[in-house]
């Protein structure tokens, strides 16, 4: 799958793409770069310029000519600087691949045509698998002796962080630094891989309580760094002692050394790392399937014969070493490719996702596609940063986007369900008043982190104030409600569904129904004789996509306190999952049934939807979720709200009623929530 984000930033519009034409997200109302093209041509370059209004040259230049006595210019004009200082310039039709912009002597960038269409064909040597595979099995006869060693000063009661180092490759050292988590249990890994000479830094031990991350220190880097600076023209001479080679077995290393962590889950192992991180995060993944999905970003070592043309450092560097020791250059070039990450891009088959900056004067983008366009993967997607030079650990925008992409693939999904009652039923309540309970179901909804949460009964005001007050204490949520007693399902009576924004985004339009035939026409359906109350229920569902493109169908409902109308209609939810989640995505449908398990109802769903709480080993709090003002441990007659769940590769690992009061009830409901880990 492809799929691209191209973010402008200093000031201007934030764009987004499916491999499709670009579509602004309406973030900001300020003028587009525009220095990223995506679509075939004829081109025009309107953007605004660092320059004064004007005539001025212009010239295009291809960016593979730019280490050339006479680089090719493959555009020249006089054109003018407006006013406003805007630019416009026809460009016509360009070929795949990225070009510099000269506008007179002084203002210079870079703009891109197709990336995904440039060329960079793998050009691995005959032997290329077969020396691997002898190096590899002479890595694999080194024991794996780790030398752990305690860092006081970056552990706490939360995780314990270790200097390591084990053997390695050629007689060297390699190691890091690894943070894990102090309590029992199997945690994912994260392995992060440092950049070329990069400075060691600590993890916070508080900061990730469910992770294991690996800081990994190469041969002569990171924590074994005294001094040296340079290491791309070690040992040239020859494949065997080209300082990569060992470097390449020492990424390997790290995730054997992760792996054989006690508690190391291996099915959840991720990396990422920058520059030469994100070569050695390739690297990582050609050369171990436990790797479940990377995330590289400005990669280097890719392309060393384009890289030459392109900029100076560093393959000019490694030819001033081997002319000064009489090492022909085409057998130097001729020895790299056995280091190329282009010539591992095939082997990888993970999930990926790639940042770069259009600008990078040290790993240019084209030897970052390179690699890209020779993955064996199609589930791929790339953000670029068109202002970010080779700094992209600096934008925050690709921290966010990289924790969200790696996220699914580290933890399990959270899926809960929360009636809230409505803020006005119980104002006489000196106890149990809105005013008392507001701040109570705050704390609630933190405690608990839903990553998707359904919530019942919630009238206009709150469907406002609740996103907008839990994104101001840092959980931020998107959200659709649904009034069953409306027509266009827009009411004060709703139930609704909140997802974390950061991790999802809605995929298509929402659809709601009711529980009557036809249940696309409103209609009352819940007659509660006692109460003299005839009430209107219904349902709605939609389908969450998350950052790695995995998407989710979620239904919700508040169900009839009628147990008998209830289970004469209870078909029409699983009618409506089929009608609207024809994929068979994984599927999840939850809320207040106003039914416990016995009810009749309660077997209709469970015949096409598992529940959560009978697949779990041992689910954590009471058994009962409606509370009613007056039990902390309510009885299994009173388990009401459900999360239900269905399909291939769903797999629900915990499951919790959480029934903290926080100085008193949040709800006469008590939330619920159950962890999913998600294959696809």
């Amino acid at each position: 799958m492809k799929r691209m984000i191209i973010l402008a930033i200093a000031g201007v519009t934030l764009l987004a793409g499916c491999s499709g034409p670009l579509k602004k997200t309406g973030r900001s109302s300020a003028p587009e770069l525009g220095w990223l093209f995506l679509e075939k041509g004829p081109y025009t370059l309107s953007t605004h310029v660092d320059a004064a209004p004007g005539p001025a040259s212009f010239e295009l230049v291809k960016d593979l000519s730019l280490m050339a006595d006479v680089p090719e210019v493959v555009l020249r004009a006089d054109v003018t600087v407006a006013p406003d200082s805007t630019l416009e310039v026809a460009l016509g039709k360009l070929e795949p691949g990225f070009y510099q912009v000269r506008l007179r002597d002084s203002v210079r960038w870079n703009i891109g045509v197709r990336p995904d269409d440039v060329v960079s064909a793998p050009d691995a040597p005959a032997d290329f698998d077969a020396f691997w595979a002898s190096t590899l099995e002479e890595l694999s006869r080194i024991p794996l002796e780790p030398v752990l060693t305690e860092i006081p000063e970056h552990s706490n009661e939360v995780r314990t962080t270790y200097h390591v180092s084990y053997p390695a490759y050629g007689g060297a050292v390699s190691g890091g630094v690894v943070c894990i988590p102090n309590a029992p249990g199997k945690y994912p890994v994260s392995i992060n891989y440092m950049g070329y000479g990069a400075d060691v830094y600590y993890m916070d031990p508080s900061a990730n309580p469910g992770c294991i991350e690996y800081l990994v220190s190469v041969r002569d880097q990171g924590i074994f760094k005294e001094g040296q600076e340079r290491w791309i023209d070690r040992g040239i001479t020859s494949r065997e002692t080209f300082y990569y080679r060992g470097a390449f077995c020492d990424v390997k290393q790290a995730v054997d050394f992760a792996a054989s962590l006690e508690k190391a889950d291996t099915t959840r192992m991720v990396a990422w790392g920058e520059s030469q991180g994100g070569a050695f995060t390739f690297i990582s993944a050609a050369l171990d399937p436990r790797i479940k999905a990377i995330a590289p970003s400005v990669p280097f070592l890719g392309d060393y014969r384009d890289y030459a043309r392109i900029v100076w450092w560093p393959v000019h560097e490694v030819f001033e070493a081997a002319d000064s020791i009489g090492l022909p250059r085409e057998e130097l070039l001729d020895m790299l490719r056995y280091f190329d990450v282009k010539n591992f891009a095939p082997r990888i088959h993970c999930p990926v996702y790639m940042s770069f900056g259009l600008q990078d004067p040290t790993c240019p983008p084209h030897t970052n596609f390179s690699i890209y366009n020779n993955l064996g993967t199609s589930d791929k997607r790339y953000l670029c940063v068109p202002t970010c030079g080779h700094g992209m650990w600096a934008e925050k925008v690709w921290e966010t986007e990289r924790a969200a992409f790696l996220h699914p693939f580290l933890y399990p999904l959270r899926v809960g369900t929360y009636n809230l009652r409505f803020s006005n039923l119980d104002n006489k309540s000196e106890e149990n008043n809105w005013t008392l309970r507001e701040p109570r179901l705050l704390q609630s909804f933190l405690s608990c982190d839903m990553d998707i949460c359904g919530v019942e009964e919630i009238g206009s005001a709150e469907q406002e104030s609740l996103p907008r007050q839990l994104s101001a204490r840092g959980l931020s949520y998107d959200s659709y409600f649904f009034d069953p007693y409306a027509d266009d399902g827009v009411g004060t009576r709703a139930h609704g569904l909140l997802w974390k924004k950061d991790l999802f985004s809605l995929d298509g339009e929402p659809h709601f129904f009711w529980l009557s035939n036809p249940p696309d026409v409103r209609q009352s359906n819940d007659t509660v004789p006692a109460w003299k109350a005839n009430y209107t229920r219904g349902g709605f569902c939609l389908t969450l996509k998350d950052k790695a493109d995995h998407r989710y169908f979620v239904m919700v409902t508040h169900a009839p306190l009628n147990r008998e109308q209830h289970a004469a209609n209870a078909s029409i939810y699983a009618d409506m999952e089929r009608r609207y989640n024809p994929e068979g995505l994984p599927s999840f449908f939850v809320g207040d049934f106003n039914a416990n398990e016995a009810d009749a109802c309660s077997a209709v769903h469970r015949s096409y939807w598992a529940d959560a709480y009978r697949a779990v080993p041992s689910p954590a709090g009471p058994e009962g979720t409606f509370n009613a003002w007056k039990w902390e441990a309510p009885s299994a007659e009173h388990r009401i709200d459900f999360i239900y769940y269905r399909g291939e590769g769903v797999t629900p690992v915990a499951y919790t009623c959480d029934n903290t009061l926080y100085g008193g009830y949040p709800s006469d409901h008590f939330p619920v929530y159950a962890d999913f880990f998600v294959k696809f």
